[in-house]
């Protein structure tokens, strides 16, 4: 017997390899795997093919005398952006007759007993009503943008996965979804459009004695766009894991700073941890651009992981600006006294003023890493004077990236430093066109700071998207 003819035999005896069938595919495919998936339990896809090809009348009511083998529904109808989960608008709307069949199964006409995932992957102006989604007791995962969140409820209490969109849902519903499902994982609650943001309801219907939720087995928990003030309301209400990965998309107030916006829930975590990066989107002319420009990251052994984003209110002329602002607030919430790793990624530091207010306040940072285009402001800021201790004592590892900056000079403040402090062990940086002697005769930057006793230069190749080109075309 061939090899061939032998897997053939093993295909046509194991019914759960035609198991997952996509009615998209040619008809005599879908037909062949309908047959030889015999009783096993099914992962069906549906997308706009279907109805182009003529394969969901076709298949219409074999479909439906399956129903009650089937666990996971996936319908397709418009591409889906990751990772921020936007439906890409499609010309045309999703068949009603697929809708009818959708709202048959929610609402219970349709038996689907085992359903376990279900992926809504179309966006209707007007979600899809339905009563309850109790009779889909298995249900682990749901995604959807056109499910209205006031139907979900009862949910299944082993209920793993939500992602749903929110808009236009009072926050009594969301906190009784919470509150319903303890076994949740991953959350996201999305908003598509962050000027639309008008309110997001009020937190005053909630029982001031209702108890505070856990959600012991949550990995990740996203909302966005949003108020900070909702995120302030609804995280109040819930205890999670210090593993938990926690991501927020701000949408600010009309004229307000950004860490005015920031969530006076999170402050606390912000002020105690020990990783904290500070990265605003730099602006180049032909590039898309994302919704959230600034972005703060933070974390600790004790506290969640957590990302937090802000939109931009102003033009982006006044990135720069907001940037140094941003810097200016963070530096008067100090002291930072938990902080080991600093990132900062943005086009321009502030003045030295600022950068030293901020690190007088991060006594304990060993590791430090500067993605600008200047960086005389940062040498400046670490440099020790005679009548206090150095700032930043504990630094050990200082990163420079795509940075131009005067050799000399950061060669005399780290060897100043040295004398006074823990000395530098490595400087990390990394070869791109600010590192390259604009006259001839100009000392290279590596042989310069390579005489520093005791310290390892470490070199790396030229990898970001800033300074790859030949020619610096930053518009701010």
């Amino acid at each position: 017997m061939s090899r061939c003819t032998r897997w053939r035999k093993v295909a046509l005896a194991t019914p759960s390899l035609w198991a997952y069938i996509h009615f998209g595919w040619p008809a005599h495919v879908v037909a062949r795997f309908l047959a030889r998936s015999r009783k096993a339990r099914l992962y069906i896809g549906i997308n706009k093919d279907a109805f182009t090809s003529g394969n969901f009348p076709r298949f219409h009511d074999e479909l439906n005398s399956l129903l009650n083998r089937v666990e996971r529904l996936s319908i397709k109808w418009c591409p889906y952006h990751q990772p921020h989960g936007y439906l890409v608008p499609d010309p045309n709307p999703i068949s009603s007759v697929l809708l009818n069949w959708i709202s048959d199964i929610l609402n219970g006409k349709h038996k689907v007993p085992h359903l376990w995932q279900l992926h809504l992957k179309f966006y209707e102006r007007e979600p899809v009503r339905t009563e309850t989604l109790s009779n889909l007791p298995h249900l682990l995962e749901i995604c959807s943008r056109s499910i209205s969140l006031t139907t979900l409820l009862p949910v299944s209490y082993q209920l793993r996965r939500v992602d749903i969109d929110y808009c236009h849902t009072s926050p009594i519903h969301l906190i009784n979804l919470l509150a319903s499902a303890p076994m949740l994982e991953d959350v996201h609650f999305f908003h598509e459009n962050e000027y639309d943001i008008i309110h997001e309801g009020s937190f005053e219907d909630l029982s001031s004695n209702q108890s505070t939720i856990s959600l012991s087995h949550l990995k990740t928990f996203t909302i966005g766009w949003c108020r900070s003030s909702f995120v302030d309301e609804l995280l109040s209400r819930i205890t999670y894991p210090p593993s938990a990965e926690i991501s927020l998309s701000i949408c600010r107030e009309p004229s307000a700073r950004i860490m005015t916006d920031f969530p006076l829930s999170l402050r606390s975590a912000l002020l105690f941890s020990t990783s904290l990066s500070i990265d605003v989107e730099r602006y180049r002319i032909g590039e898309a651009l994302s919704a959230a420009p600034f972005a703060l990251h933070f974390s600790s052994s004790r506290s969640a992981d957590y990302h937090v984003d802000f939109n931009e209110r102003g033009a982006r002329s006044e990135r720069i600006a907001e940037s140094s602002e941003m810097i200016d607030d963070i530096s008067s919430m100090g002291p930072f006294e938990n902080l080991q790793y600093f990132s900062i990624a943005m086009a321009l530091l502030p003045d030295s003023h600022t950068m030293t207010r901020l690190f007088d306040g991060c006594s304990e940072i060993e590791n430090l890493a500067v993605t600008v285009r200047d960086i005389d402001n940062l040498i400046t800021a670490l440099s020790p004077s005679e009548s206090t201790t150095p700032p930043c004592p504990k630094l050990r590892t200082l990163s420079l990236f795509n940075s131009k900056f005067n050799p000399f000079a950061l060669r005399d403040v780290i060897q100043e430093r040295n004398k006074q402090t823990v000395p530098l062990k490595e400087l990390r940086l990394r070869k791109n066109r600010r590192l390259r002697p604009n006259e001839a005769g100009f000392p290279s930057v590596v042989s310069v700071l390579s005489r520093l006793e005791g310290m390892v230069v470490t070199i790396e190749e030229d990898i970001d998207e800033y300074s790859s080109s030949s020619s610096d075309t930053d518009s701010e």
